[in-house]
């Protein structure tokens, strides 16, 4: 049991190491929502396991980590775990490119709070972060296949 939580915190981990690894400037915005694609395959995957309650964790420390406002990023991966969590079965159920497609709004879902929070502050009219959800959607595939070797490989069911 305890390896199983394990494997579920490195996944984690590496999710939130890829979250903070600098980018060159052209490619900022088009950053993966890396802590966002795992938390849902594990959502989906595992929700007895993994629930709002490690979406709020993990928002904490993207907050934590970036020395933005805290709560942000907890509040924003939260409303984007909820309906995933509550519909895990049905989202099953959907062939991957399917799933890729239902992230679209939930992804928008979860960048609008940071989105809005910048809008209300100083800063010079903020863009919404479309290029960051069209790169997550893309790579939802490979995210869904890496991962679901990974919950085989070492019988996390």
């Amino acid at each position: 049991m305890p390896a199983r939580w394990g494997i579920l915190g490195v996944c984690f981990f590496v999710s939130l190491a890829l979250t903070f690894v600098p980018l060159p400037p052209w490619a900022a915005d088009w950053r993966p929502h890396w802590v966002a694609l795992v938390l849902a395959y594990w959502i989906i995957a595992l929700p007895e396991r993994v629930s709002l309650t490690t979406a709020w964790c993990l928002g904490l420390l993207i907050d934590a980590g970036r020395g933005g406002t805290l709560g942000v990023q907890a509040l924003s991966l939260t409303l984007m775990a909820y309906p995933l969590a509550r519909f895990h079965l049905q989202l099953r159920a959907f062939p991957v490119w399917q799933q890729a497609l239902l992230l679209l709004p939930l992804l928008s879902i979860a960048v609008f709070p940071g989105f809005w929070l910048a809008g209300m502050g100083n800063r010079s009219e903020p863009s919404f972060p479309w290029q960051g959800i069209l790169t997550s959607c893309l790579l939802w595939p490979w995210v869904f296949a890496v991962l679901r070797h990974v919950r085989r490989r070492f019988s996390l069911a």
